[in-house]
Parts: structure tokens; C-alpha cells; sequence
């Protein structure tokens, strides 16, 4: 630990990369902690590619404006639906101890769970009623007899005791976590639905906008003073352009959306909630129009920005967005990929980085969140629970086995890696079995120093869990832009790689997104770091080349070496050249 603190005040003075963690396209690293004392030194910025020679790697330049400041980022995180609850609560029924290091290694922030290869989100969306996620469709106000409810006297929030729960359980580990939330359906008698059970298909009934929104204002009031969830924002209607005759959904035109807003907007700053934001359209990227247009049918202070799904269309449809409204916050709040096919891990994590971590936040996301943040998995990759003719091999972060919802009081985690940083130099040292875990400049750019031994964090799988290509890529991000004892979480910093500038997006190898961190120590220096996509693995076709990262930071250069995989580095900086 000595050599890592002499480092880090190095890196102050001479802005050394002393912080890196990798995730090789093969599984040979996943999240995978090093020190390598990489320097930044004199020299010419790569501006164009450099094509490889017989005994070295292509050079593909990173060029960081560090003076172009975007977006302030704002959460990471993951859905917790029913399903997720029921899965979760179910862990915890039978081992109590390895759900409560579960829930540290996604959520807390503390930093001794970065080196165990913890996510550190800070935020979740939860369905405000029953979504396509859960084991029935319900509202927070049903009735069964065809009457209705317009003063909301049936309204309880106890149809969903193991999603307030496990939220709950968050709370308590990361206090802080951003809670979001968004309805599937309204209640069936405030509906015309053509479907037999009325929370499937159908739209609002005409007239019925200021009801709905005082049942979202209820639902916002009730999480607050009975559950002791404090709601971060909320989108008055979960994908509004599209319903389905299997789950809850909803049709919402644009001038019925901002009449709902309107009228909610005015029920929160009334009832003492005015802290909540809502968030326009909560869809897909192939009609950024509505999302315009919902905006446009209500007082511009209504929606504090819009909401984005990754289903369909291209991230560059946030920016039509961004035009219209400069200024107003954009949130990337659902996206999955599958299970099967053979994308798993490396294709679903590269698309993953690429679309998301790459692309919505290079148009403006000041958030990530991620479908189920747990589910269970059968033998056959099929994922459970859910509503019946629904997703069925979706992706999650965790995917439990069925051991995990078997009592054994003797179990414990098998093939999980809890050790410090410390704890893997020693390991490393008393085995003559395990092979030397040293850098060499030849294969990541840096130097044979003390200060340069790494520490492996497994691929964490248990006897109970395995994580996925989502978890991979939030925490990539999340160690990126993540705040740390007295740093301020990170803002994004334009960059751009010279494969990009020569070969757009489409057939770029290399992709960079860069953050900074502010009061990262006690002398008042930065925290930077880029998070690295190089997808030199020609379109997946089974061949696999190495690269040469040439990063360019205020004048000077460092080479980093790496075979295709996701990287995040990190060095201190003052915030100011």
C-alpha cells in the first residue's frame, strides 16, 4: 500500500496513470485493478491513426479538450421491479449474509468496495405499479366491479411489500441513492381499454388528466411518508407510444402527456414536493419528435428534461432534442440487451459501452440506468419472473442460479473475490504456483515497477450469482465518474479518437468518453478519467488485435497498450491547466 500512496502523490506532480481497471473482450480480466505509473511525457498529439507494423500495435490517438466542460453527471444505476424485488428478497430469506454483500457490491459507495469490484450505483426506477416484470398486473388503485375511484380511497401502496423492501434495504446502504420511478398503466377505471383486463392496452379516457395526475402525486406523497423513500423524478407514463395485449401499458398522446405534467407540476410544488422533477416521454430514440412536442403542450417549467430508451432509433436523436430545449436535463432510464445467442459477455458489453456509455452521454445523459437490476436464470439462459409472452431471456447485472433461493446455513461464496488490494499483492507473493502478475512495457506501455504489481479481481461468479456484461459496463462508468471521500461526482469532458475522425462512427476501433472529478485530494487536484471502448476485434470475426492508446492531455502524451476490452484509466490533475 506504501509504493500505491508514493504513486498517487507522484501522479499528483507528474500526472502519472495510476489507476486502471480492464475488461478483456476473452474474460482473461474483468474488472481487473492495476497500478501501472503510465507517464504523461513531451510529445506530438496522434491525430491520425497509425497503421501497425510487424512487431507493434496500430496507435490510435485520444485527444481530450479539457476545456470543453459538458453535462454534470448525475446517477448510475438499474431497475428494481417486482421481479428484481421478488429475487432479491427471496436471497435474502435464505442467505441473509451474502444478500447484504450483494447489495454493498452494487450500491455502496464506500471505497473499499472499488478494489472488491463494486458497481458503487446510486440510483434505481422502479414501476409505479406492476410493468411486464412481476408475477401480476395491478395499479396502487384497483377495482374490481367496474366502478371507479376518483377521490383515490383505495389507494395503498401494500401491493408491492417486496419492492418497498428491497428499496428500503438500498437506502440503508447507500442513503443518498437516487430514486426514480414511472407508471406501466393508470388504474383500469380510468382507462378505455379494448383489452379484457383493462392495465393492458388502451389509453386515458378523455377528461381524466387531472385524476391520473393526483394519483401520481399520491403515489410520489405516500413512497415519501410511509416508506421513507425520498423520489429523485418520475415520468408520468412508461413508453407512451407503445402498449402490448401481455403487460400493463398505456397510449399518451403529446397534448394529453402535458396536460398530465401540468397539473402534476402544480399538485407537488402545492404539496410540498416541489424537490421531485418529471421527466417528458421516457421512449425510444426513433421518435424524438414526441418527446418535442410533450414538451411544447405544457408550461416550459413542467418537465425538467426528458427521459430516453435505447430500443430503437440512434443516440444522435437526443440532440433534435437538446435544440429544442438547451439546457433541460437528458437520462438514459432503460435499456437491456439478451441473455443467448452468444452475445454474452463481449458483443452485449461492446454494444453496451458504444450506445450508451459512448453515445448517450456524448449527446448530453447525465444518467445510465439499466432494465432489472437482478433475475433469476434457468439452465437454458431463460430469465424469470415475468408476466407470461414477455422478454424472456433479458439481461440483468446479477443473474441468480437456482441455489440461491435454497436455505443452506453453511453456504458460503465460492469463487468470490473479496480481497484487497493488499491482500492480492500477498497472495501473489506466497504462491510459487500462481503465475507473476507484473506489467511489461511491451504489453500495457508502462514500466516493471513496485508500485506497478496488480491485483486480479476475479470474474465474480458464486454458487448463488454470476454478474453480466451489464454489470461490467456500470461499473466502468460508475469508476469514472463516481465520487470519492471528498470529490464531486464527474462531469463530462469532450474527446474525440483519431479513428473517429477519419472513420466516423460506424468504423471506428477506438471510442473514448472522459470525465473529471473535482477535489479529488487534499491539494485541490482533479480526478481524470477515460473510459475506453476498443472493439479492434474486426466486426467479431474471431480476430482479435491489440492497440496502442495514445492519450493527449494538455500538450502531453501517455501509451497504453491493450487488446480489445473496456478500460478505465485515471490520473490527478489540477482542474486548470
Amino acid at each position: 500500500m506504501a509504493t500505491l500512496h508514493l504513486a498517487l502523490i507522484r501522479g499528483i506532480k507528474a500526472q502519472l496513470i495510476n489507476e486502471v481497471f480492464s475488461t478483456t473482450y476473452d474474460g482473461s480480466r474483468s474488472l481487473e485493478f492495476s497500478n501501472p505509473g503510465i507517464q504523461f511525457v513531451s510529445g506530438p498529439a496522434v491525430t491520425s491513426s497509425i497503421n501497425a507494423t510487424s512487431s507493434h500495435p496500430d496507435i490510435i490517438g485520444i485527444s481530450i479538450f479539457d476545456n470543453q466542460v459538458h453535462q454534470q453527471m448525475d446517477a448510475i444505476g438499474a431497475g428494481i421491479t417486482d421481479a428484481a424485488a421478488i429475487v432479491l428478497k427471496d436471497f435474502k430469506t435464505n442467505h441473509p449474509d451474502q444478500y447484504w454483500e450483494l447489495l454493498n457490491m452494487l450500491f455502496s459507495q464506500d471505497p473499499e468496495w472499488i478494489v472488491k469490484g463494486g458497481a458503487g450505483l446510486n440510483a434505481c426506477r422502479s414501476p409505479l405499479g406492476a410493468s411486464d416484470f412481476g408475477i401480476s398486473p395491478y395499479t396502487y388503485d384497483d377495482t374490481y366491479d367496474g366502478s371507479t375511484d376518483e377521490d383515490l380511497k383505495l389507494f395503498t401502496l401494500d401491493k408491492a411489500p417486496k419492492l418497498f423492501e428491497v428499496l428500503q434495504d438500498v437506502k440503508s446502504v447507500n442513503p443518498n441513492t437516487k430514486f426514480t420511478f414511472a407508471t406501466w398503466s393508470a388504474p383500469g377505471w380510468m382507462k378505455d381499454s379494448p383489452n379484457a383486463q383493462p392495465l393492458f392496452q388502451g389509453s386515458l379516457k378523455q377528461g381524466y388528466e387531472d385524476i391520473f395526475a393526483k394519483y401520481l402525486y399520491k403515489s410520489m406523497a405516500t413512497i415519501k411518508s410511509e416508506k421513507g423513500l425520498q423520489p429523485y423524478f418520475l415520468s408520468i407514463q412508461n413508453e407512451p407510444l407503445y402498449t402490448s395485449n401481455s403487460y400493463p401499458g398505456m397510449r399518451v398522446s403529446p397534448t394529453s402527456a402535458g396536460k398530465i405534467g401540468a397539473s402534476l407540476r402544480k399538485l407537488l410544488d402545492d404539496g410540498g414536493l416541489n424537490s421531485i422533477k418529471i421527466m417528458t416521454y421516457d421512449h425510444n430514440w426513433d421518435n424524438d419528435q414526441y418527446a418535442i412536442q410533450q414538451s411544447d403542450s405544457a408550461p416550459f417549467d413542467t418537465f425538467a428534461g426528458v427521459a430516453w430508451h435505447c430500443y430503437a432509433g440512434n443516440p444522435t436523436a437526443q440532440q433534435r432534442y437538446n435544440q429544442a430545449y438547451p439546457g433541460k436535463e437528458v437520462h438514459m432510464t432503460e435499456c437491456t440487451k439478451i441473455t443467448q445467442y452468444l452475445s454474452e459477455p463481449w458483443p452485449n458489453l461492446r454494444s453496451t459501452l458504444h450506445d450508451l456509455i459512448i453515445g448517450s452521454i456524448r449527446y448530453g445523459s447525465r444518467s445510465v440506468l439499466l432494465w432489472n437490476v437482478a433475475l433469476k436464470e434457468d439452465d437454458d439462459g431463460f430469465t424469470t419472473p415475468h408476466l407470461p409472452n414477455v422478454c424472456t431471456n433479458c439481461l440483468a447485472p446479477i443473474l441468480f442460479n437456482s441455489n440461491a433461493f435454497q436455505s443452506d446455513p453453511t453456504a458460503s461464496l465460492k469463487g468470490t473475490n473479496t480481497r484487497t488490494v493488499a491482500q492480492a499483492q500477498a497472495d501473489d507473493a506466497g504462491s510459487k504456483k500462481r503465475k507473476k502478475r507484473f506489467f511489461s512495457k511491451d504489453s500495457f506501455g508502462g514500466h516493471e515497477t513496485a508500485g506497478s504489481r496488480r491485483a486480479t479481481l476475479e470474474k465474480r461468479q458464486t454458487s448463488f450469482y454470476k454478474t453480466t456484461s451489464d454489470y461490467l459496463a456500470l461499473t466502468h462508468l460508475s469508476l469514472a465518474v463516481r465520487a470519492r471521500g471528498s470529490s464531486t461526482y464527474g462531469v463530462n469532458i469532450n474527446s474525440i479518437t483519431s479513428d473517429e475522425t477519419a472513420l466516423g462512427d460506424a468504423n471506428s476501433r477506438l471510442f473514448s468518453q472522459v470525465f473529471r472529478s473535482d477535489n479529488a485530494d487534499s491539494r485541490g487536484n482533479s480526478r481524470w478519467s477515460v473510459v475506453i471502448l476498443n472493439r479492434n476485434d474486426h466486426f467479431l470475426t474471431g480476430r482479435y488485435d491489440n492497440v496502442t492508446v495514445a492519450i493527449n492531455f494538455r500538450g502531453k502524451v501517455a501509451n497504453f497498450t491493450c487488446m480489445p476490452g473496456v478500460y478505465t484509466l485515471s490520473w490527478l490533475a489540477p482542474k486548470t491547466a
